[in-house]
């Protein structure tokens, strides 16, 4: 964990991304709206990460937000569903501001987002 005393915690996401050698296996492979191939880095995100970004998705009068939450759409996600495509629940880490857009790799910049709005790169800054 890095800290500043001026900043709330943040996480160098690199602690997090499995070993190198294995890149490949976290690595999903899928087309998105426009056709290009898209590569999510997070399938493999250990639990304290997706915990983190899981933390900052919109919390729903009524619901249990250790299970449920909204993205910054307001499409439902389900945390046990991270990663999971074929669900209508399922939900991905995706970046607030892009890194080929100069965003960075901390907690700060991470959110938790429906995978079909993660896909789509269109996610609003909270």
């Amino acid at each position: 964990m890095i800290s500043n005393a001026n900043k709330s915690p943040t996480f160098d996401i690199s602690l997090f991304l499995p070993h190198p050698c294995n890149a490949y296996i976290a690595l999903v492979d899928a087309k998105n709206v426009a056709g290009m191939t898209y590569k999510y880095l997070f399938k493999s995100a250990c639990e304290q990460l997706k915990l983190s970004v899981w933390a900052k998705g919109e919390i729903a009068l009524g619901y249990n937000p250790i299970f449920y939450r909204r993205d910054p759409f307001g499409v439902w996600m389900q945390y046990s569903a991270h990663g999971n495509t074929l669900s209508h629940f399922g939900w991905e880490i995706g970046y607030i501001k892009p890194v080929e857009q100069g965003g960075t790799n901390e907690l700060s910049n991470l959110q938790p987002v429906q995978w079909r709005n993660n896909r789509n790169r269109t996610a609003p800054q909270p």
